[in-house]
């Protein structure tokens, strides 16, 4: 008799225990939640954001510095064409300048030479060309004369002003600077020219190859520390995930193995978890050997039943066809068969409540409590009453049991059903009878009387009992088997015999259930 719903569980004597099966189910709740692919790791995660950050910094750092050493370079490159100017001005100043003094024109050519011009002109006031030079592998640009002219009239305007000025156009793309310079010339005269600061160039290259430097310096200051914090921190992680799936998987000495070298809270992680793992496994063990020791005990139990119960070969006449499947190893179903005096025979039909040890501690003691009264000439009912006052006097109503007692006489059945399932007599042919509890299971109720009735019977009939595990069983949509079910199939082959109806009953219960919930039972006996 069920009060829950209890998984299913084969009655193989090697069936796997318990915690087994509990082990076995959470493997497969742990495998329904392991990864399967499609998560987002946090190494990559981090890995990712670390990566923006680094480039982020390394872009901004490297922006500010190329800045600030293009602008040092920039002020440094005026302030040295200014100084050049003045150099060249200067220079310039010795050599005396005509229209027409050839000589004069060389040496100004050759004194401008250490600056490394392309080329030169020099002009008289109103910008006309008096000499124009320029190095071999160059030639001198065309000038714009009328530009020229009113750059030369401004500079001839500020010399009341201030003594030598000078027009300088600066590039600082290329680092050239075009200069129109006064000479000491009578009349007025000017060089034209453009030179160009190699060290400036060299400087500016030596910035782009500092700062690939210092980037490449940068990414891989970045990649070691990346690979730094793997090691630090992920390379644990990883080990400690992999330790954990072998632990989930069943495999109880995994353990996190690594070297406890930096003790901080990575390592502290591993070693709670080697000593949650070490727990588990001491616990596993201890819990396994007491499983082994219960289910050695149940055998034993199972056993012992099973000599309690005894056999039905004393009535072999009545072709006993009995299916027995407990739920554990030891069952609340139980039956036995008597031979009271004068040779008048007996059964005795029990469904104790819950399953297992509890419900077969019960039942045992409804057998050996039967055994004590059954040889004396009271009534089925009178038995049952006596049975019911002992269970509710020593179990105070907490446990119960249904319960039917039959006395077999010549041509007819005396019966009393407390709290069972109807029992059925079924004739080769017309109709059936049933008989029907007369009162509450035993064990509930103190001094509550139950009733016989009594059932003509002929050689032939035959006598179906069962509980309500059969009945109770359900298939894969949760469709219990039913009491209807279970009829209509004994009714269907009434003339085979018992052994054949039982076969055709157990092929049909077996195909339908696929949840066992309770200790099944049932038994046909054909009257001789």
């Amino acid at each position: 008799m069920s009060k829950d719903a209890q998984p299913q569980q084969s009655n193989d004597s090697n069936h796997s225990s318990q915690f087994g099966q509990s082990e076995q189910s959470g493997q497969r709740a742990v495998g329904k939640t392991q990864p399967t692919g499609g998560h987002r790791k946090l190494a990559y995660q981090i890995g990712f954001l670390y990566t923006i950050l680094a480039m982020a910094n390394i872009i901004f750092f490297s922006a500010v510095i190329f800045e600030n050493q293009t602008d040092l370079l920039s002020n440094s490159f005026r302030y040295q064409a200014d100084n050049i100017a003045q150099a060249i001005m200067q220079r310039l100043s010795e050599v005396s300048i005509t229209p027409d003094n050839s000589a004069a024109h060389e040496l100004l050519a050759g004194e401008l030479a250490v600056y490394d011009t392309p080329y030169l002109y020099i002009l008289g006031a109103d910008a006309a060309v008096w000499y124009a030079h320029s190095t071999p592998d160059s030639s001198p640009p065309e000038i714009d004369t009328e530009r020229l002219r009113e750059l030369i009239f401004q500079l001839r305007g500020e010399e009341s002003l201030i003594f030598a000025r000078y027009h300088l156009e600066l590039n600082e793309d290329d680092f050239s600077i075009r200069m129109l310079v006064p000479l000491n010339a009578h009349p007025a005269a000017f060089v034209y020219t453009t030179l160009s600061l190699q060290s400036m160039r060299d400087r500016l290259n030596e910035i782009y190859i500092q700062m690939a430097i210092a980037v490449i310096w940068s990414v891989i200051f970045h990649a070691v520390f990346a690979l730094f914090l793997y090691r630090l921190i992920f390379r644990r992680l990883d080990m400690l995930k992999a330790a954990s799936r072998e632990l989930a998987a069943g495999h109880l000495e995994s353990r996190a193995d690594w070297e406890r070298k930096r003790h901080d809270e990575l390592d502290e992680l591993g070693d709670t978890f080697n000593y949650m793992s070490r727990s588990i496994q001491q616990n596993v063990e201890r819990i396994s050997n007491l499983n082994r020791e219960i289910q050695a005990e149940l055998e034993i139990g199972k056993d012992v039943q099973q000599l309690v119960i005894g056999k039905e070969t004393a009535y072999d006449d009545m072709q006993p066809a009995v299916y027995y499947r407990p739920l554990r190893e030891v069952s609340g179903d139980v039956f036995k068969f008597y031979n009271r005096k004068r040779n008048q025979r007996a059964l005795f039909f029990a469904d104790a409540t819950g399953h297992g040890v509890s419900a077969a501690l019960i039942t045992s003691l409804m057998i050996q409590t039967m055994d004590h009264m059954i040889r004396d000439g009271r009534t089925p009912a009178e038995l049952i009453r006596e049975l019911n006052d002992r269970l509710e006097q020593r179990l105070r109503g907490a446990y119960f049991s249904t319960c039917v007692l039959m006395y077999f006489h010549k041509n007819k059945i005396e019966i009393c059903n407390a709290g069972h399932l109807p029992v059925y007599f079924i004739p080769t042919a017309g109709n059936y009878t049933t008989v029907e509890s007369s009162g509450p299971p035993v064990g509930l109720m103190h001094g509550f009387t139950y009733e016989n009735e009594s059932v003509k019977v002929k050689s032939g009939d035959r006598i179906f009992i069962f509980t309500d595990g059969l009945t109770d069983c359900m298939d894969a949509e949760e469709r219990e088997y039913s009491l209807e079910r279970a009829r209509d199939m004994i009714l269907k082959h009434r003339r085979a015999g018992t052994h054949k109806i039982a076969e055709y009953l157990q092929k049909d219960f077996e195909s339908h259930t696929t949840e066992y919930i309770d200790d099944v039972t049932f038994m046909l006996l054909e009257v001789p």
